[in-house]
């Protein structure tokens, strides 16, 4: 059996599957796909500019050089600021001391007091090492006593080595090269600072130190002289006349023991170590305890040297009982 629909009824089934559609696609709008990923750069690292160390310059390390040397070169080692080392044999000068406050200068020569060319060297004043003792208004050279950088004791007449700052100065138009000591070492052995005791008679006794072509008499009293070598003596002071005699509060009496006489270098001053004269008792002297007695059988310490009018000489460092 056939069945037909009707004309109508086909026009209404097409306007509704025409609104299905329609409200199909306004109930539900199409999603658009989501955007494919693309790779980004990443931003390149930064590169870190070193920082500039700043160059430090280094400090010139001290020239050595020899005392002739340094005197030749000193005004332009002066004017750079210039530090040295230096060696020679240090004088308490005989005359005049050039000096600032708190520094003393003394003579640094090469060999003798006597020598033309030397330099100042400036010690400062203290009680450490690298100092010296402060001077006292009359003075020997007994009285330079400075400490070396190890606190061993440096006195007149010993070969030091020193390192400082070099200044030419111009004093009255004379021109003079000094350098302030900021360390100082000492070139002797120890020992001689231990007192070595000894007769008179030993002291005057001469050798050949050279040989049969070239000979060279010294006297024992030089060679311990040239050593520096502390010496001890017991023997008597004879005092002769009163105390005009002394020249610069230095006095220069006989020395004698039972083998001999030598001169003796004494400081004329009231305090230890030094003679004095009493207007009721005479020439007296003090010990290193400051007692006062007479001049007779006493223990004289210190160092030998040979003078051109005295002969053997005695500087006293040191007075003691026996």
């Amino acid at each position: 059996m056939h069945y037909c629909l009707p004309r109508m009824s086909i026009f209404k089934g097409l306007i509704l599957l025409c609104l299905v559609s329609c409200i199909s696609a306004c109930a539900f709008p199409s999603i658009p796909l989501a955007p494919t990923a693309t790779a980004t750069a990443l931003p390149p690292t930064p590169t870190p500019n070193p920082t500039a160390t700043p160059t430090i310059t280094p400090t010139p390390a001290p020239l050595a050089m020899e005392i002739p040397d340094l005197l030749a070169q000193c005004e332009s080692l002066s004017a750079s600021n210039s530090e040295v080392i230096v060696s020679g044999k240090l004088y308490l000068p005989e005359f005049r001391i050039y000096g600032y406050s708190g520094w003393k200068g003394m003579d640094l020569k090469k060999y003798l007091p006597s020598d033309d060319t030397g330099i100042t060297a400036l010690i400062p004043i203290g009680e450490g090492p690298n100092t010296m003792d402060e001077l006292p208004a009359y003075f020997t050279p007994r009285d330079l006593r400075a400490r070396a950088e190890n606190g061993q004791l440096i006195l007149h007449g010993h070969e030091v080595t020193i390192e400082g700052r070099v200044e030419y100065k111009l004093s009255d138009g004379i021109p003079r090269c000094q350098v302030w000591v900021e360390t100082v070492q000492s070139q002797m052995p120890e020992e001689i600072l231990i007192p070595k005791a000894v007769t008179i008679a030993d002291l005057l006794k001469t050798q050949n130190i050279g040989n049969f072509y070239y000979p060279e008499i010294v006297s024992t009293c030089e060679l311990l002289g040239r050593e520096q070598q502390m010496v001890a003596i017991q023997g008597s002071i004879i005092a002769e006349g009163g105390p005009e005699i002394c020249k610069n509060a230095i006095c220069r009496f006989k020395l004698t023991d039972k083998t001999g006489k030598i001169t003796s270098v004494l400081l004329l001053a009231n305090e230890s170590n030094s003679i004095y004269f009493d207007s009721s008792l005479g020439w007296r002297l003090l010990d290193q305890a400051g007692t006062a007695g007479n001049l007779l059988n006493l223990v004289f310490i210190g160092t030998l040297f040979v003078d051109t009018t005295d002969g053997c000489s005695l500087l006293v460092y040191q007075i003691q009982e026996p």
